[in-house]
């Protein structure tokens, strides 16, 4: 017996799935039936689902090495600092401080997401200028003026990679 699953996607992946279907002769609900149970290696027989191996996929990327090596650093390092302070070291600074000087200049970045670079380099100066021994990053601690957006740095950097890292093999 089936049973409905309801499930929400892009309006984008809801047409591409419809005129697919369409050219396969289904309904959308029975192509994307096939996928899933293909994806899950369903057995229709035994009612089992299989375990496999995930794939390894390889994708080269030809984007500046700026955006394609640096922001990716950059925005592990804002996320991880969430949860952890071992990462505000002097050499971990600097290099964030140097990689946030980059991406500011970056035109192809959001103004939205520059400011809150910005926001983090100026924190950064300031956790220099008072001694990085004597003071912490604010940048991570709601309601200051350093605070960032990080639900906006990772809509704005899941935008560039759905953009520039898009799989084409």
């Amino acid at each position: 017996m089936k049973k409905v699953l309801n499930v929400r996607i892009d309006q984008e992946l809801k047409i591409e799935i419809d005129r697919i279907s369409k050219e396969h002769g289904m309904s959308p609900s029975e192509y994307v039936r096939i996928i899933l149970c293909e994806y899950l290696e369903y057995d229709e027989m035994t009612k089992t689902i299989q375990t496999k191996q995930s794939e390894m996929t390889r994708v080269i990327i030809d984007i500046p090495s700026d955006i394609r090596k640096d922001l990716p650093h950059l925005v592990l390092w804002l996320f991880v600092n969430l949860y952890s302070t071992s990462y505000i070291t002097e050499g971990h600074l600097n290099n964030a401080k140097r990689i946030l000087s980059e991406q500011i200049e970056n035109n192809t970045l959001s103004n939205n997401l520059r400011f809150q670079f910005l926001k983090v380099l100026s924190d950064i100066d300031r956790v220099f200028a008072e001694g990085i021994q004597s003071s912490s990053v604010m940048f991570t601690k709601p309601n200051n003026m350093y605070t960032i957006d990080y639900n906006l740095i990772f809509t704005e950097v899941y935008s560039i990679i759905d953009r520039d890292y898009r799989y084409e093999g």
